[in-house]
C-alpha cells in the first residue's frame, strides 16, 4: 500500500526528536502505569520499571518508515526470554546475552504518525555458531543469515504476534491463546501446526553502595505458541527489508523477509471512561477530547483511499479505553475488527471513501447490532460510532437501548432473506431522496423507530457537533434542544 504523500516531506526521526517524542508521550505512560506494565502476563510478580539508555539508541529507515530503537532494560532487574521451556536461577539469567529486547519507535513518513512497541529477538544456537552478530539485527532489517524467533509485545507486555525465521526468511507465524496459563495441549487444539514453548523469567535485585544485593530469582512462566506456516509473497524472498504497514500483524517486503511487526499500536495514554446521563453528554465528552479530535482529523487523509480505515475504542476493563487502529481490505467498502466478551469495545470511528456512502451505511448499523449481540459491548446505552467522509463527519449515538434492540431484531439480524429485504428498503430511501443523504438516513431511522440520534460535525472543527432531526415538513434541521 502506498500512502498519500503530504506536500512537504516529513523529516526522518532523529534520536533527539525521538527522545522529545518519548518524553512527551511514553514517559507519562510508564510513570502512570507502572503496575499496568506487568499486568498482562506478569500478574503476581513485582513490577519491574523500564529503563532506557539513550546513548545506545540506533536508527534505521526506508521509504515509508523512520525508526529509533533502544535496549529495553530495567532499573533493578531483568526479564529473560528463552526457548528451553524451563527456568532456573543461573541458566536463564545467563541467557540474557542470547536475546535482543528493544523498544521500537517507528515514525510513518507518509502520515507523520508514531508508534511504539517491544521487540524480542531470540536466535537459534546455530546462529552464534556461525558467528552471527545479534546486535546487527534491526526492526527494518534482519540479517540475511538470521534464524530464530522475533516476538512483538505492546508496551504493557501483552503478546501481539511473532515470527520464526530461517536464513533471513519468515517461515512461520506464532500465535497463542488469550490465557497463557492453559496447558500446551489446549493451545494445540486451537491452532494446527507444531508447538513451541517460550519461557519468560524474572530476576530482581537492589543496590547498596553501588553493589548488587538481595538478588532474587522470581520464577518463570512458560507459554505455548502454535506455528502457522507462512508462504511469503514474491517480495518477501531474499534478505533485508521489513517493517509493518497499516495492515495489522503483516510483515512487508522491500526485497526481504526481515522485520515483521505488530499492528500500529497507539501510545496515547488510556482515556478515562466517562459517566454520562444522555447521548449529548457522550458526544460532548468526545468533542472535548484532544485525542478524539486528533484521531478524527487523521482519518480525513484516508477518505481519498480505496479502503476504509478507522479506530476502535477498546475497553481496557479498568475504567479506561484505548484507541486501536484498523484498516479494511483495499478496493472494498468494508472494515472488520475482532471483539468478544473478553475484549469489548467502547465505540468505533471509521472512514467512507469518496465512492462510498457520504453518511452511515446499513453495514455500519449491522456491525453495531451484531457487536452488541455478540457480547462485544458492555453497555449499549449512549454507545457512539463515528464516520468521516470527504464531505464531512457524523456521529451516531444510541438513545434508547430497547428501541434499538427491537429495530435490530427486526431489520439487522444476519440471515439471507432479512439482509436482502433490509438492503432493498435502505436503498429505496436513498433513491427517493437523492441527493439529500441526510434526509434519507434520518427518514429511515425515524420510520424504523431505531432509537438512534444523529450528530453532524465538520472537517474544520471536530469540537462542534449538532444534532439533526426532521422538521414537520420532513427536512433535516438542527435540533436546538436534543437532550
Amino acid at each position: 500500500m502506498e500512502l498519500e504523500k503530504t506536500e512537504a516531506p516529513i523529516a526522518p526521526f532523529s534520536v533527539k526528536q525521538a527522545r522529545l517524542w518519548f518524553d512527551a508521550n511514553l514517559q507519562p505512560v510508564f510513570h502512570a502505569h507502572e503496575q499496568a506494565i506487568v499486568k498482562a502476563g506478569e500478574t503476581g510478580l513485582p513490577p519491574l520499571i523500564p529503563f532506557f539508555d539513550w546513548s545506545k539508541a540506533i536508527t534505521g529507515f526506508n521509504k515509508d518508515w523512520s525508526v529509533v530503537e533502544l535496549p529495553w532494560e530495567y532499573k533493578k532487574g531483568k526479564v529473560v526470554f528463552s526457548t528451553n521451556g524451563t527456568g532456573s536461577n543461573e541458566s536463564d539469567f545467563a541467557a540474557d546475552s542470547l536475546q535482543l529486547v528493544r523498544l521500537v519507535m517507528a515514525k510513518n513518513l507518509n502520515t507523520n504518525d508514531v508508534y511504539a512497541f517491544k521487540m524480542v529477538v531470540l536466535p537459534d544456537p546455530e546462529y552464534f555458531e556461525n558467528e552471527g552478530n545479534l546486535q546487527q539485527n534491526q526492526y527494518l532489517e534482519m540479517q540475511p543469515d538470521f534464524s530464530g524467533l522475533v516476538l512483538f509485545y505492546d508496551l504493557f507486555g501483552k503478546f501481539v504476534v511473532g515470527y520464526t525465521y530461517e536464513q533471513g526468511r519468515i517461515v512461520n507465524k506464532l500465535t497463542t491463546s488469550d490465557k497463557p496459563e492453559k496447558k500446551p495441549e489446549a493451545v494445540i487444539r486451537l491452532k494446527s501446526g507444531r508447538l513451541i514453548e517460550i519461557s519468560k523469567c524474572w530476576f530482581q535485585w537492589s543496590y547498596e553502595n553501588g553493589e548488587v544485593v538481595n538478588f532474587q530469582f522470581l520464577g518463570c512462566r512458560v507459554t505455548g505458541y502454535a506455528w502457522e506456516e507462512v508462504i511469503p509473497p514474491d517480495d518477501l524472498v531474499g534478505g533485508g527489508g521489513g517493517g509493518f504497514t497499516g495492515d495489522p500483524f503483516l510483515p512487508i517486503g522491500g526485497g526481504g523477509g526481515g522485520g515483521g511487526g505488530a499492528s500500529p499500536l497507539p501510545v496515547d495514554p488510556p482515556q478515562i471512561m466517562p459517566r454520562v446521563a444522555n447521548p449529548c453528554e457522550k458526544v460532548r465528552f468526545l468533542a472535548n477530547s484532544e485525542v478524539f479530535r486528533n484521531k478524527m482529523a487523521k482519518l480525513i487523509g484516508y477518505t481519498g483511499k480505496d479502503f476504509e480505515a478507522g479506530y476502535l475504542l477498546r475497553n481496557n476493563h479498568d475504567g479506561t479505553f484505548s484507541y486501536e487502529y484498523m484498516k479494511g481490505p483495499e478496493g472494498t467498502l468494508e472494515i472488520r475488527f475482532n471483539c468478544s466478551p473478553q475484549s469489548q469495545i467502547f465505540g468505533f470511528i471509521h472512514t467512507h471513501p469518496a465512492h462510498g456512502l457520504p453518511i452511515f451505511s446499513l453495514s455500519d448499523l449491522q456491525v453495531l447490532f451484531q457487536s452488541f449481540m455478540g457480547g462485544c459491548i458492555e453497555n449499549l446505552e449512549h454507545f457512539p460510532i463515528g464516520v468521516v467522509t470527504p464531505q464531512g463527519a457524523y456521529m451516531l449515538v444510541v438513545r434508547d437501548v430497547q428501541r434499538f434492540r427491537d429495530f435490530g431484531h427486526m431489520l439487522l439480524r444476519k440471515d439471507f432473506i432479512r439482509e436482502n429485504v433490509t438492503e432493498h428498503i435502505f436503498r429505496r430511501y436513498f433513491l427517493d431522496y437523492y441527493p439529500d443523504h441526510e434526509k434519507a438516513f434520518l427518514k429511515f431511522l425515524k420510520d424504523s423507530d431505531a432509537g438512534l440520534m444523529l450528530f453532524e460535525g465538520s472537517h474544520a472543527d471536530f469540537s462542534q457537533w449538532l444534532n439533526l432531526k426532521l422538521d414537520p415538513a420532513g427536512n433535516p434541521v438542527v435540533n436546538p434542544n436534543p437532550c
